[in-house]
């Protein structure tokens, strides 16, 4: 078990570095507007979230003999935001951080009242380290090795108290981790790719999952589904808007 104070995540999945590019592309733009047009930069503080977001959609995943009910943080948002703000948290409180590719993640504790342990798993879903994450500390916990595909967030010593240790596989209701999440995405970004070709490239965040519609054209395209509840979107072609009806 590596013990390492400090923690990066509640910030997007994500490195404190993509705030550093943002604040320097900000100070890139406002350096083209006049002297007297030059509002001062954000800070990163004005960056990050303000309060703690709503209990998201739960997996049931399991280790060893341990099972848990582990909120899943998939969109950006949701892993910028993470566990920031939460209090009183449960034994039984977890959060996955399905992150987009494998990397030396870098996690923190900028407002995280409560100390908790997470645990970097591989693409695999083995458990690569464990980390105690000191709370409120703005110090990363980087690390050791560089194909963390997720991370495992549960109240401070929870592993240790239910002898959960690096090498331990983490599978859920579904599969494995990579049955679970990454063919999902795979297939996500191939009809996204489709559906650029047909109707060119779309503006705007991309998707939790895809659907489809029937154009009136007769032909299927893909829509969005965000948070569990459907959301249509227009899909422009060249010659305007397409309508459509839910499959």
């Amino acid at each position: 078990m590596i013990e390492n104070g400090g923690r990066f995540s509640q910030a997007d999945g994500v490195k404190l570095g993509k705030f550093i590019w943002l604040l320097m592309a900000v100070a890139l733009l406002a350096g083209c507007k006049k002297p007297g047009d030059v509002a001062p930069a954000p800070s990163v503080d004005d960056l990050l979230p303000k309060q703690a977001q709503p209990k998201l959609r739960t997996i049931k995943i399991y280790l060893g003999a341990e099972t848990l009910d582990a909120e899943i943080a998939l969109t950006a948002e949701q892993v910028h935001t993470g566990m920031m703000f939460r209090t009183n948290l449960l034994e039984t409180d977890a959060m996955l951080f399905v992150l987009p590719v494998q990397q030396r993640a870098s996690f923190w504790m900028k407002n995280c009242p409560e100390s908790l342990s997470a645990a970097y798993i591989g693409p695999d879903g083995v458990i690569e380290e464990i980390h105690h994450l000191e709370k409120n500390d703005t110090n990363s916990v980087v690390a050791a090795v560089d194909n963390v595909q997720y991370v495992l967030e549960v109240k401070d010593g929870w592993f240790v108290r239910h002898n959960i240790n690096p090498g331990t596989v983490i599978r859920t209701e579904k599969g494995s981790l990579a049955e679970t999440f990454l063919r999902r995405q795979s297939r996500n970004s191939l009809l996204r790719k489709d559906a650029e070709k047909t109707l060119g490239p779309r503006m705007g965040v991309l998707p939790v999952d895809i659907h489809a519609v029937v154009g009136h054209d007769g032909q299927r395209h893909p829509i969005t589904q965000i948070g569990g509840g459907l959301q249509y979107r227009r899909l422009s072609q060249r010659n305007g808007q397409l309508p459509g009806e839910a499959l």
